[in-house]
């Protein structure tokens, strides 16, 4: 670095950080400047409970890896700053997660000595050392720009396919990691997996359409059932342009592509005290009837749909994955869907298709079928994200901030 660090460099580092995406945009995260010194500067982020997910994120999945493309945003724009990431630590399970690191100037040594505990963590929260980031992790940050990380959406409208783009991306993000962390491709390409790596067989699979949209439709209650779920949903849509949260965070009308006047209806109907009687369980009944007979109508396909992507780990539920884990999956995450943006695409994340048993299960039946046999036997792979990928049709809303 040419200046010194300072407590507002850290806050500009935050305000770049905030751009992360997170599930329906809650913005989980407090981080925290705890202290300068000649080593570098200790940062705290905390999980913050108001913005959780607790029913439809029951293990803490879409808040891990939320927390991971924020540390992954930081680390960008720190590298930016001459300053890489060190010392990462992440504590806790579900959804009280404390994570800490040291952002040193890029030509200095760490001090070697490991990261203070958080508060209130005791002996069983130690991260897992096979969980730790490997030396070439900051060098893989520094290879995006803050522009990449400020300029990057995800696209609720029409995507247009572009399968040549998205297997050049995917390339691309698997030559990041020479120790090929990819089991394979979105198309079938195999890598070697150590058996050392550090998140051990990251699994990109194209899913068929057929089975995407049959999956989609079972998917389409999820948000709808049980009635807690439902509430938990509408307590993040900012659906009228009026409400003074529809520019700090959640999921607007605009990002959701809903016309001014269907937002404003639509939030009268869902308006808690002030909707009229019985109006939100009335739409929520009719919601849940809708889904159910989707479930029986015919699969039509197109060829004009996106690429369709799954991405799975091995494991056999997701109370299996810790939390360092899914930091760390979060991480990788931002890093593709960056790459993806270098190739002009954006990505439409279709996070209920891993949330609901049945269509996550299509999912994982997909994987295990395509993959590479092993001694005894296929893995068994838990997928962790489902999104359509391909070239946006118009213009894209940008998600609000509170920062």
């Amino acid at each position: 670095m040419t200046r010194p660090l300072t407590a507002e460099t850290i806050e500009g580092l935050f305000d770049i950080a905030s751009r992360a995406p997170s599930a329906h945009n809650t913005q989980p995260w407090l981080p925290r400047l705890l202290e300068i010194t000649e080593a570098g500067a200790r940062i705290r982020v905390r999980t913050d409970a108001e913005r959780t997910l607790p029913v439809s994120d029951e293990h803490g999945a879409d808040l891990g890896m939320s927390l991971g493309c924020w540390v992954e945003a930081c680390t960008i724009a720190a590298a930016e700053e001459g300053l890489r990431l060190c010392e990462l630590t992440v504590t806790g399970e579900r959804h009280d997660v404390t994570i800490t690191f040291l952002l040193t100037p890029a030509g200095s040594e760490p001090a070697g000595d490991a990261a203070p505990p958080a508060d209130g963590a005791g002996p069983s929260d130690a991260p897992d050392p096979s969980d730790a980031p490997d030396p070439s992790d900051a060098e893989v940050s520094a290879g995006f720009a803050v522009a990449e990380v400020l300029t990057r959406q995800i696209d609720r409208g029409r995507l247009r396919r572009d399968t040549a783009a998205v297997e050049a991306a995917v390339a691309e993000y698997a030559a990041l990691r020479p120790q090929a962390i990819l089991d394979r491709t979105a198309h079938g390409e195999v890598h070697r997996q150590e058996p050392d790596d550090r998140i051990s067989g990251i699994v990109i699979a194209q899913v068929p359409e057929a089975i995407w949209v049959k999956a989609a439709r079972y998917a389409q209650s999820a948000p709808f059932e049980p009635r807690e779920a439902f509430d938990e949903t509408v307590r993040w849509l900012r659906l009228d342009d009026r409400d003074p949260r529809y520019q700090e965070d959640g999921l607007t009308a605009e990002t959701l592509r809903l016309p001014r006047r269907t937002g404003r209806l639509a939030a009268r109907l869902l308006g808690g005290d002030e909707a009229p009687d019985g109006a939100r369980d009335r739409l929520r009944a009719i919601l849940v009837t809708a889904s159910a007979w989707s479930t029986m109508l015919p699969t039509f396909i197109t060829r004009r749909a996106p690429d369709r992507l799954a991405l799975a780990i091995e494991a056999r539920h997701p109370s299996e994955v810790s939390a360092q884990r899914w930091v760390l999956l979060g991480r990788e995450l931002m890093r593709l869907w960056l790459v993806f943006a270098r190739h002009g695409l954006r990505v439409s994340v279709e996070s209920q298709l891993k949330d609901v048993q049945l269509p996550a299960a299509m999912l994982a039946d997909v994987l295990r079928r395509t993959a590479p046999a092993r001694d005894g036997g296929k893995p068994v792979y838990q997928p962790f994200t489902a999104f359509s990928v391909g070239r946006s049709t118009g213009s894209v809303p940008r998600s609000p901030r509170l920062r």
